[in-house]
């Protein structure tokens, strides 16, 4: 049994998976040793019952300045290029409002419509009559001297990230087999520790050792608490925070978005038809702090004591947190969402009503079994939530580490080509990344958004 590989990956959720995809593909990378202890790939907070199924395009998410809604599209494009080429199962295009309701949003919206329409070609603004034309349901049972506009686009996407992930790990298994390339993926196998060596780091699994030169830490929450195995990433703690899901049948097929308090980095409920169903439509997530690092796993409750939350400096971090009025305020609504029998009133008076006014309690179900765990950053510095899309390491240790980014998935293949260059970079001379390559493989072929003009 072969235990030396060049390159380790922690964790197969659809972002470590897309590393994978990248390393076999377009480097000479060849050999490569995955390890997942669930029993098959994108099964935690990729899976499709999950998350919200969103191909964040940079549209829809008003916390996001210029910068951050362009890049986040960049990133976004390749999985969109990635589902027509080579998996056309796995999503589907769907438009999206974001919808701003009172005077103080509208106006912010429209200074937001004149940052970003010039990148965004298909992005409208659609005032209160046409937006009634287009989307009733939005308009249905609302005060007519409301203000009210929406950012609409055409060029949105839903993904089924479970069966994206399948569909990569599908095709890079294929390839290293064409190519000769050695691809171990051990499912169900957890990993007791990992240590740095003099070359690389030791993996340790039971009574084995596997021996990588370098590593990628792409094991969702349980990525910070391997960072702090490898002596770094200690002035981060964390906040899981778990979202749950209301149903409903299909009321308007595109997502809604609303306004985002850009002072919170939590997602504001929003309403997603499901891209397998698209007659069921989720209104989601909440967002409730849990003492867990995977929601349906209470195992994990020992490694979120291990992460450093509950340690003083932890406490006083998170004590800072709480310091945010409107994050305690947000947090309190929540709470409330998730009582029974009236969690859902609550829910549909506070949340649902603000995009559909005519929605009652009894419309929705809260979906039972769904919603996964996002592990906030604490900074324990700050005393501030992070939105840290990665862990950078000290000079000298060869290991990217990516803890649970938002919005992870829809940037996967983006996180995928920052790692590979990182990779073969540390994998010494000699080692190529053809990126130029894997971004033409992966344009979008069926993209083509008209340029429109404000309503």
């Amino acid at each position: 049994m072969q235990n030396d590989y060049e390159v380790g990956v922690l964790g197969a959720g659809v972002t470590g998976i897309a590393t994978v995809f990248a390393l076999i593909l377009y480097t000479n990378v060849r050999s490569i040793v995955v390890f997942e202890r669930r029993r098959g790939p994108a099964q935690v907070n990729s899976s499709r019952v999950n998350n919200s199924q969103t191909l964040h395009m940079g549209r829809a998410e008003s916390n996001y300045n210029e910068a951050q809604a362009v890049a986040v599209s960049e990133d976004a494009q390749l999985v969109a290029g990635f589902v027509e080429r080579l998996a056309p199962e796995a999503g589907q295009p769907m438009s999206t409002h974001m919808i701003a309701v009172g005077n103080a949003e509208v106006a912010e919206f429209r200074n937001r419509f004149a940052m970003l329409s010039p990148h965004f070609s298909d992005l409208r603004l659609l005032e209160r009559d046409e937006l009634a034309r287009m989307a009733p349901k939005l308009m249905e049972g609302r005060d007519p001297k409301e203000a009210i506009v929406s950012l609409y686009s055409e060029a949105g996407y839903a993904v089924d990230f479970q069966s994206l992930g399948e569909a990569m790990l599908a095709k890079a298994i294929a390839e290293a087999k064409r190519m000769g390339k050695t691809l171990d993926v051990r499912f169900g196998t957890q990993v007791d520790s990992v240590r740095r060596e003099k070359i690389g780091f030791a993996i340790v699994v039971k009574d084995e050792e596997y021996l990588v030169k370098t590593l990628e830490i792409a094991a969702g929450n349980g990525s910070l608490l391997i960072a702090h195995q490898l002596g770094y990433g200690r002035e981060f703690a964390m906040l899981p925070v778990a979202g749950s899901y209301f149903v409903t049948k299909t009321l308007l097929d595109a997502k809604v978005y609303g306004f985002q308090d850009p002072s919170i980095p939590l997602a504001k409920a929003h309403s997603d038809p499901d891209v397998n169903d698209r007659g069921v439509m989720r209104f989601g997530p909440t967002a409730r702090p849990m003492p867990l690092l995977e929601r349906d796993s209470w195992s994990t409750l020992w490694e979120f004591v291990r992460v450093g939350t509950l340690s003083p400096r932890g406490l006083w971090g998170l004590a800072r947190v709480l310091l945010n009025l409107h994050l305690l305020m947000f947090g309190a609504k929540n709470v409330l969402y998730e009582l029974p029998y009236v969690g859902k009133w609550f829910f549909a008076r506070m949340e649902a009503r603000k995009i559909f006014p005519t929605i009652r309690a009894r419309d929705l179900a809260l979906a039972k079994g769904a919603g996964g765990i996002r592990g906030q950053l604490i900074d324990l510095r700050t005393g501030a939530l992070m939105k840290a899309e990665r862990i950078l390491p000290p000079e000298g240790l060869h290991a990217n580490c990516i803890p649970s980014p938002s919005p992870g998935a829809s940037k996967c293949l983006g996180n995928a080509i920052v790692s590979v260059r990182n990779h073969v970079a540390w994998q010494g001379p000699g080692y190529q990344f053809d990126e130029t390559r894997m971004r033409a493989d992966l344009r979008r072929t069926n993209y083509g958004p008209r340029k429109t003009t404000a309503s």
